[in-house]
């Protein structure tokens, strides 16, 4: 008996190890998808960042534009009030 309870834990040993083994490698294989899934994330997250800053650009670009056709449109409706006071002025 004493035997037994001796050789026991020798036995037990290759299947304790091969658990082991199989609780490291799906540590290994969960780190290593975690690192994918982290690096899809930042992936995503850059992509996402850069149409913001696009899409931000190009609203900036439109309200130039607008906006230095408005300033346009007003120079010319003070030189056209410019010609009229003076036709009014030197008939």
């Amino acid at each position: 008996m004493k035997k037994l309870l001796l050789t026991l834990p020798f036995v037990a040993l290759p299947w304790l190890v091969a658990g082991c083994e199989e609780s490291v490698e799906k540590a290994q294989q969960d780190v290593e998808q975690a690192h994918k899934n982290a690096a899809e994330r930042v992936t995503d997250t850059v992509r996402d960042a850069d149409k913001v800053i696009v899409d931000e650009q190009r609203k900036v670009e439109d309200t130039a534009k607008e906006e230095a056709e408005k300033i346009k449109q007003e120079q010319r409706e003070l030189e056209d009030a410019k010609r009229a006071a003076e036709k009014r002025n030197n008939p």
